[in-house]
């Protein structure tokens, strides 16, 4: 088997010795060699490993004979990037998580580029001088970019970059999904058709986030299955969801919003309140409906607030939804409220809206508007 590595022995050691000494946790380290170790199988075009590693659900849900030709998508994408791109690229692949320190619960993506802004870490790895750093900077503070439109990024963010620093960037995302843990550490891939479907459509088509874009990504990332293309597709054919498609405050969330409560749209529609294994989990058709009318409120709350700057949608801190035991109660309370036909949203004050037991409270920052939903 030839050698795909770019990296020399001694370069690749001081990486991995870098990571214990941030502190990043050991089962951490372990997803970033498997990164790597897709990486160098993608530069062997190995499209059976990318099947192998699918866990059994998601292999199921995969076409084998079209996953191949996306992952051959990938291949020819790879080997367009010039040799030193590729250099730069398999650096930001084994640097990519070092923001994933136990101490700084920031944003990895944020921690990891300031850690690398001042040129102290690149001095100590003493990385090779036909390394483009900038380049390698740009791949560690942005690897979630293209997975992440919408929710932390903005589609102007990658307009920026050079074409090259894109695709090194969509390789790097790809690449990514393929170590995702399961509760035992051990790790299978998430490299679903529809993320690279999507990858394939931003470079060819401009990056944008249209409508039906959005709706899907309330759901979560789309390398997770929490709303498979039958259950969007039943979603999309109904009146609710024309009618959402129709509200300016819609519209508005579309062009310039970011949606931090994705994991309670996702618990929304499903049964199965957890952290999955698989990342597959069904939708349970008959609560569509209640998601569409948060929608519809969210999106009037959005309308009737809106001073032209961007909007940041999350749950309110106070319902501690990233404890899953209190996942249920909230749920509950919030279906109960969704489908009391004789609720309205009013607003009791200045920033503040209710509709039944939900609450919809607005606060303004110097660039950002953020509502939290409570009750």
């Amino acid at each position: 088997m030839p050698a795909t590595t770019l990296m020399p022995y001694g370069e690749r050691r001081r990486i991995w010795g870098l990571y214990k000494d941030l502190g990043v946790p050991a089962p951490r380290i372990s997803h970033v060699r498997h990164v790597v170790s897709s990486y160098l199988e993608l530069q062997r075009c190995n499209s059976g490993h990318f099947f192998r590693i699918l866990s059994p659900d998601n292999r199921r849900y995969e076409d084998r004979t079209a996953y191949t030709q996306r992952i051959e998508w990938l291949f020819d994408l790879n080997k367009g990037i010039s040799p030193e791109g590729r250099a730069n690229l398999e650096a930001g692949i084994r640097l990519h998580d070092i923001g994933r320190t136990e101490k700084d619960e920031s944003d990895h993506e944020i921690v990891g580029g300031d850690l690398l802004r001042d040129g102290t870490i690149f001095k100590k790895l003493r990385l090779s001088p036909g390394l483009d750093l900038e380049a390698i900077w740009s791949m560690v503070r942005h690897h979630g970019l293209f997975s992440d439109i919408g929710f932390l990024y903005k589609p102007q963010t990658a307009a920026s970059m050079s074409r090259e620093i894109q695709d090194s960037l969509y390789v790097l995302s790809a690449v990514d999904t393929t170590a995702k843990p399961r509760q035992d550490w051990s790790f299978h891939s998430m490299l679903f058709s529809r993320i690279l479907d999507r990858y394939r459509q931003f470079r060819e088509n401009g990056i944008t986030v249209d409508p039906q874009s959005r709706l899907r990504q309330l759901f979560g990332p789309l390398n997770y299955v929490w709303l498979d293309d039958s259950s969007m597709a039943q979603m999309d054919g109904m009146q609710e969801c024309r009618d959402l498609k129709e509200r300016a405050g819609f519209s508005i969330m579309v062009a310039r919003s970011f949606v931090h409560c994705w994991p309670l749209f996702k618990d929304m529609v499903t049964h199965e309140i957890a952290i999955g294994a698989t990342y597959y989990t069904e939708t349970e058709p008959s609560f569509v409906p209640d998601l569409m009318r948060l929608m519809h409120t969210l999106s009037d709350v959005i309308e009737t607030t809106d001073n032209g700057k961007d909007f940041l949608i999350r749950t309110d801190p106070e319902t501690r939804y990233s404890d899953l035991s209190n996942r249920p109660a909230f749920l509950s309370n919030l279906r109960r409220s969704l489908r009391n036909n004789d609720a309205e949203l009013v607003r009791t004050g200045e920033k503040t809206f209710k509709m039944d037991s939900i609450t919809f409270t607005v606060s303004e920052g110097p660039e950002i508007t953020q509502i939290d939903i409570g009750g």
